[in-house]
């Protein structure tokens, strides 16, 4: 999905509605009188950005971070790995767990997209094969840039 489209579906499911717009964007005004403009080519990458979803977040009592990361997500479906180890050094998880993590999570969205397609009683590695393009298509968020 497109950043702009994301915004535009998180301001609208949450109180905020479009009130002028003219050559360089659009004016939205929440329901408890807030008003922010927003440009029309707006991203993430942008440096106004920042102070656009920070005057968003603020009536929704709510933290720009927050309100980034759901405009970002509009109509993709995010699950959280979570890792459980006693041995934890800086941030860092053992190779077995990541593996075991990793494996865990192909096999939960593989069995997922093929019963999203139809409902299933007993998969038994049957899984369909528009699912396995599902998850050919999935990616994981875990990575950080380096410097």
């Amino acid at each position: 999905m497109m950043t702009s489209e994301g915004l535009e579906w998180f301001l609208t499911r949450h109180e905020w509605r479009p009130m002028n717009q003219g050559a360089a964007g659009k004016l939205w005004r929440h329901d408890e009188g807030a008003v922010v403009a927003i440009p029309w080519e707006l991203s993430p990458r942008d440096l106004q950005w920042d102070g656009v979803i920070a005057r968003i977040a603020a009536p929704l009592r709510e933290t720009a971070a927050t309100v980034s990361t759901a405009i970002q997500n509009a109509y993709v479906d995010v699950t959280d790995f979570r890792a459980a180890d006693d041995i934890l050094i800086e941030g860092s998880i053992p190779v077995e767990a990541g593996f075991s993590l990793i494996s865990t999570a192909r096999t939960i969205l593989r069995a997922s997209a093929t019963t999203s397609r139809g409902p299933r009683a007993h998969i038994a590695g049957n899984y369909s094969k528009p699912a396995e393009r599902i998850v050919e298509r999935a990616r994981f968020g875990h990575t950080k840039k380096g410097c």
